[in-house]
């Protein structure tokens, strides 16, 4: 079966990266036979499935698990038929999985929508009215203000679960920041009017709000700190490991070094040296527009926790 971990397993065995990994179907494409500090040979191959599905419903079951290709199902379907599975046999597991029950007083179910976002795509752009306020609910974005001279900071990076436009909601303004999917990511949607309407008369949600805003004030100070204390190294590592830490990281990634330098608050030149530094402590390879992490430990090492 297609991405079940049989390369990841492989290299753990053999205590090395060499065989190539990612999260999605479709990564090895040749046999590969692998030696391991046990004496033992390993064979990685590429997964195989039937030609032809029987019906809809197996074909659903592996794509949830992530054995077909993305290009050959929708994403934001499959996504939504994800949800609608849930919620007819595990219903319960959903609201336990993402404590929905705890943050509102009422059922809310009825208002909820499912929003899903392709990597690279913006959930939320600075100045642009807020229609819905979001429940982040999987994959990873980052957070960025963009400054009058055409420049742009690093804020924070979003990881499930966080709450997007409850600032806007309580201010009455427009978004103030830019929110970008690394990679895809699932929004759980609520409209904006629904929320003015019934959710800021609610003590539960409110109370769940301002835990947010501290948090995120918490962060926000964190953040300036950071920009003027820590050396780019760790700061560079973190946003290696959140941009590039997932199956994406041997792909060809759009983001030009340049943008990557100016959201650290850094020169193109600098940026480059600590790669060039990276790359010699065989901490990441570099090939054209790729990134590819040799080293997780070393960067994680390095990053702590900046801009969590």
């Amino acid at each position: 079966v297609p991405n079940c971990g049989k390369s990841t397993f492989i290299n753990k065995m053999a205590k090395n990266n060499i065989a190539k990994t990612g999260d999605r179907a479709g990564v090895t494409k040749n046999k590969q036979w692998i030696k391991t500090p046990l004496g033992v040979e390993m064979l990685d191959t590429p997964g195989v499935l039937w030609p032809k599905f029987e019906d809809e419903e197996t074909a659903l079951n592996l794509a949830f698990t992530g054995a077909i290709k993305d290009e050959v199902m929708d994403s934001e379907e499959l996504a939504y038929k994800l949800v609608e599975r849930l919620q007819t046999y595990y219903p319960e597991k959903l609201k336990e999985r993402y404590k929905i029950d705890e943050i509102f007083s009422s059922n809310m179910n009825s208002y909820m929508e499912l929003h899903y976002f392709k990597k690279n795509e913006h959930i939320c752009s600075s100045e642009e009215e807020l229609r819905y306020l979001y429940f982040f609910l999987d994959g990873k974005a980052k957070v960025y203000i963009a400054a009058p001279n055409g420049k742009s900071l690093l804020i924070r990076f979003y990881a499930p679960i966080q709450i997007i436009g409850d600032t806007e909601i309580l201010n009455n303004t427009t978004i103030d920041c830019n929110i970008q999917a690394v990679e895809d990511c699932v929004c759980l949607a609520i409209p904006r009017n629904i929320i003015e309407k019934i959710a800021l008369k609610d003590v539960h949600f409110l109370s769940y709000v301002c835990k947010q805003l501290a948090f995120k004030l918490s962060s926000a100070s964190l953040s300036s700190s950071m920009n003027m204390l820590y050396p780019l190294e760790n700061r560079l590592a973190r946003y290696i490991l959140e941009a590039y830490s997932t199956s994406s990281s041997q792909d060809e990634n759009s983001e030009s070094l340049t943008h990557i330098s100016e959201l650290l608050g850094t020169s193109y030149r600098h940026l480059l040296r600590v790669l060039d530094k990276f790359c010699s402590e065989n901490i990441i390879k570099k090939s054209n527009k790729t990134i590819v992490i040799l080293d997780t430990q070393k960067l994680e090492n390095l990053a702590g926790d900046l801009y969590q």
